[in-house]
């Protein structure tokens, strides 16, 4: 798992909103930002593909969303297993 930045207890709150709005545009996070709004598309499709499409991509979106919470988690399991 790569390595997360961490940010200094110094730094100015503007500056931190500033990084956090820089998110979208690194890595992969700028084309799934793009893609999953144009997806969602598919629930306009008739009847059952359109439901089940619809729900695929909310699957999909939960996931995407999910993953930096388990980052999270997980280094925080690592800082509590670790001998202080």
């Amino acid at each position: 798992m790569p390595r997360v930045e961490t940010v200094a207890a110094d730094t100015s709150f503007h500056a931190r909103l500033r990084s956090g709005f820089g998110y979208p545009l690194r890595g992969a996070a700028l084309p799934t930002c793009v893609v999953l709004p144009l997806i969602h598309y598919a629930g306009l499709l008739p009847g059952y593909i359109g439901a089940l499409a619809s729900a695929l991509v909310w699957a999909a979106t939960r996931r995407y969303a999910d993953h930096p919470l388990r980052m999270e988690i997980d280094a925080q399991r690592q800082q509590l297993a670790s001998p202080a």
